[in-house]
């Protein structure tokens, strides 16, 4: 069986009762609601949605579906891009960056799924409202493979947390709050599979399949075989399903 990765567009998926999984992948400019400038730059030869800042201007952000989360970007200098929203994670470009929860149960967990941008490690920061867990990383270093990120956890000691990268950067695939649970799940992922060439399609969905840079592959009702399709990272989706299953064969 092929390791499955899971991300979703702008969404909060429920992991138990009290649990929440914010999934940065795939967000949309019109997810996005701030302060700063919104607009747009190219990674890897893609446009895909930016967040700037002005000169002396602390600004907030926050994204439709995550509730109880704000992003914060606090520098007098200002920056352009400060926040840019890849197809698979977030990447923060300053170690002025802070994410904000608010309502959370104290002693919850909070599960960052992360790496650094760049050749720099990031090293995160209990900033307030939290302790880091003893086994936290100091550092983390740049990770190509999305199967390898990091996870670095914190302990809430108050109802509003505030966690801090303050070397200078940093990428994020999903924030979990409440659980002690590691796996990233969304609604997708409980309608289809996949075997390592075939995408099972028992619901008869309307399926669509993307490259990692976006770009359309093939839709069906049906199964999909993916024998035919070279080696490495696709994006499937499902016409009114919310969320993404990203493959790799």
């Amino acid at each position: 069986m092929k390791k499955v990765l899971l991300f979703g567009a702008a969404i909060l998926t429920a992991m138990s009762m009290s649990a929440k999984v914010y999934n940065f992948g795939g967000i949309q400019a019109s997810d996005i609601t701030t302060d700063g400038t919104i607009g747009t730059y190219t990674m890897d030869g893609v446009e895909i949605p930016s967040v700037s800042a002005g000169e002396n201007t602390d600004i907030n952000c926050t994204l439709n579906g995550m509730e109880d989360l704000v992003i914060n970007y606090k520098n007098s200098s200002g920056k352009d891009n400060i926040l840019k929203f890849a197809a698979d994670y977030l990447q923060a470009d300053g170690k002025n960056v802070i994410l904000s929860f608010s309502n959370v149960t104290i002693g919850d967990e909070i599960i960052l799924l992360v790496s650094a941008k760049g050749g720099t490690p990031s090293v995160f920061e209990a900033l307030s409202g939290c302790e880091a867990d003893a086994n936290n990383p100091a550092s983390v270093g740049k990770i190509d493979e999305l199967a390898d990120y990091v996870q670095v956890k914190f302990t809430a000691t108050a109802s509003d947390v505030q966690i801090k990268e303050t070397s200078g950067g940093y990428r994020i695939i999903s924030a979990t709050v409440g659980s002690t649970e590691s796996a990233i799940q969304n609604a997708i992922a409980e309608k289809i599979s996949f075997n390592g060439n075939v995408i099972s399609n028992v619901e008869g969905l309307n399926l669509s399949v993307y490259n990692v840079l976006g770009k359309l592959m093939v839709t069906s009702n049906g199964d999909i075989d993916m024998s035919a399709y070279q080696t490495g990272v696709y994006v499937v989706r499902a016409e009114g399903v919310k969320g993404a299953l990203k493959i790799r064969k």
